[in-house]
């Protein structure tokens, strides 16, 4: 055993040394931050690091743990500048502990996480700094497109149906929404038409190829058949929206013999 009091033991009997190393190690299972017997450390989203990284308007579950102890924490407190959107869960009787939401303000936040031997803060204590860093969220384009408006439609899912029209005659007209639900211009948009029967229906390009951030334009298409029978064509609308680009429409429509 190496412990900094081993320069007085040269001239204890070895009956004395082993009662004093069974203390020693006793005593380690307590509160004793000093001896290093009891840690509190992060477990997530970071394990074992005292920085916190989040991100505004993004959840964040910052958990820690106390171990160590003979027995489990029986309170646990929290003292600094919390960032907004954030709440200390406060465990009782439980090694672990947690700082969670969606945090609404950036910065740095330095805290200090303490683990109470007794309720209500009290006893011996253990305690962490560690500082939740809260960035900024990136801007970002986000499309979303309607039809009818208000009715939003999934990308590459569902059909949208015209209905029966005539062989050679106009048909249904449906309006499409697109709309910039993101914090980015929406830029480069541009509809494009292909499909068994991409012949039987008619795409008007879009009003505008950009968008501001919840800045929106219309496109219309028309059925047209020119033969009987189920009609089937897709619509794929381009932009520089990161996931959904480009986003995949399904068409179809039932053409009748005049």
């Amino acid at each position: 055993m190496l412990f900094p009091e081993a320069r007085v033991l040269g001239g204890a009997g070895l009956g004395e040394i082993a009662k004093w190393s069974v203390a020693v190690i006793a005593g380690l299972g307590a509160y004793d931050s000093v001896a290093g017997a009891t840690t509190l450390t992060q477990l997530a989203p970071v394990p074992n690091s005292t920085a916190v990284p989040a991100t505004s308007g993004v959840a964040l579950s910052f958990v820690f743990q106390c171990t160590g102890t003979e027995s489990k924490p029986k309170s646990w407190t929290v003292t600094g500048a919390i960032p907004n959107g954030l709440s200390h869960s406060n465990a009782t009787n439980n090694t672990i502990d947690s700082i969670t939401g969606i945090p609404t303000q950036t910065g740095s936040f330095p805290i200090t996480v303490k683990a109470w031997e007794g309720s209500n803060g009290t006893g011996n204590v253990v305690s962490t700094s560690f500082t939740i860093n809260v960035a900024a969220i990136d801007p970002a384009p986000e499309i979303s497109i309607m039809q009818p408006a208000g009715s939003g439609l999934k990308d590459g899912k569902g059909k949208k149906s015209f209905g029966t029209a005539t062989v050679g005659a106009t048909g249904m007209i449906r309006k499409f929404t697109i709309k910039n639900t993101g914090s980015a211009h929406l830029t480069g948009l541009a509809v494009a038409l292909d499909g068994a029967h991409a012949a039987d229906f008619i795409v008007s390009a879009p009003a505008k190829s950009f968008l501001k951030p919840g800045a929106s334009t219309n496109f219309n298409v028309t059925f047209m058949p020119s033969a009987t029978g189920t009609r089937n064509a897709a619509i794929h609308v381009t932009s520089n929206d990161a996931d959904e680009n480009p986003f995949d429409i399904m068409l179809s429509g039932l053409g009748a013999a005049p």
